[in-house]
């Protein structure tokens, strides 16, 4: 049932209007980086969603889950899951910040401006936590995330390369 209902979130999120636009090279360069700075602030929440699970894991004593969290929270953060030592690849937070000036460079001015609210990037906020969220429902959460992450980035890569050819 989990595997079904995460097959069928990665299919809806495949025909998400926006995703496939940006797939089809639809969006100016102003676009495509306000769009990936808006799925970003999505990006922000996984770290502590990872923290929270573990916590809770750690409370109900499941070793196994415990682990697997842990190894999840070292990749990252840039660490080796065994030593604790930096792996060199470093964090995913600074990529997306490394990224995030690139298109800063590369985008017009103006882009605040761009009238891009017309997008239906608004259902895609930051997963709402309820304190209330069991481990099970924080759990499904991370696995429907990193079950849809290769679909999302396929987009955005088809995405850059349309809107910046050169970078």
């Amino acid at each position: 049932d989990i595997h079904r209902e995460l097959s069928q979130l990665c299919h809806n999120l495949a025909e998400h209007p926006l995703l496939m636009q940006l797939a089809r090279g639809c969006f100016a360069p102003a676009e495509v980086a306000w769009i990936y700075r808006r799925r970003k602030t999505i990006v922000d929440s996984f770290l502590p969603m990872l923290s929270l699970a573990q916590q809770m894991a750690e409370a109900a004593g499941r070793v196994e889950l415990v682990r697997a969290l842990q190894i999840n929270i070292a990749d990252e953060i840039g660490l080796n899951p065994d030593t604790g030592q930096e792996t060199g690849e470093g964090a995913h937070a600074e990529w997306g910040k490394r990224l995030s000036s690139a298109l800063d460079l590369l985008d017009p001015p103006g882009l605040k401006s761009c009238g891009l609210s017309r997008l239906p990037a608004e259902s895609w906020d930051p997963y709402p936590i309820d304190p209330q969220d069991s481990l099970a429902v924080i759990v499904g959460m991370i696995m429907a995330t990193e079950k849809c992450i290769p679909i999302e980035y396929q987009a955005y890569l088809k995405g850059f390369r349309s809107a910046f050819p050169s970078l």
